[in-house]
C-alpha cells in the first residue's frame, strides 16, 4: 500500500484572524472559509490516526516526484551502521559529517546544512 500525504489544514473556533501587516501571509495561511494551513505535510493510518511527517517547505520536488526528507532519513536510521541522518536538497552529493545541527527540540536544522555545503562548494571552487 502507498502512502499518501496531504497537506494539513485546521479550523478551529480561536483560529488567528489575520497576520498583521503581512497581507501575503495571510493569504499563504488562511483560506476564505477560515481554514488554516499549518504548513505540515501529514498522512492517516488505517486506523485513522494522523501522523506529521514533516513540513511542505521541506520537501524536495525532484522532476516529477515530492521526496519527503524524513522518510529518507528513516530509512537511512534503520541501517545499525548510521547514527545519524539528514536530508537536504544537493544534488548528487553525500557527506560525512561529525554532527547534525539541531535545535534544542532536536529539529534538524536544514538550513544550517545547505549553508555548509554551499560553503564547502565555494572553498572546493577556489583551490
Amino acid at each position: 500500500m502507498c502512502t499518501v500525504f496531504e497537506k494539513l489544514c485546521i479550523t478551529i473556533t480561536t483560529c488567528i484572524e489575520r497576520y498583521v501587516g503581512d497581507d501575503n501571509a495571510t493569504a499563504e495561511t488562511l483560506d476564505s472559509d477560515g481554514w488554516l494551513n499549518t504548513g505540515d505535510l501529514c498522512y492517516f493510518d488505517s486506523q485513522g490516526y494522523l501522523y506529521i511527517v514533516d513540513r511542505l517547505k521541506e520537501v524536495i520536488k525532484y522532476n516529477t516526484i515530492k521526496i519527503v526528507p524524513a522518510e529518507l532519513e528513516h530509512l537511512l536510521l534503520s541501517n545499525p551502521e548510521i547514527i545519524d541522518a539528514a536530508v537536504v536538497l544537493r544534488i548528487r552529493r553525500f557527506a560525512f559529517i561529525s554532527s547534525i545541527p539541531k535545535s534544542a527540540t532536536g529539529k534538524i536544522l536544514r538550513r544550517e546544512l545547505v549553508n555548509s555545503a554551499l560553503s564547502v562548494s565555494s572553498n572546493a571552487a577556489e583551490k
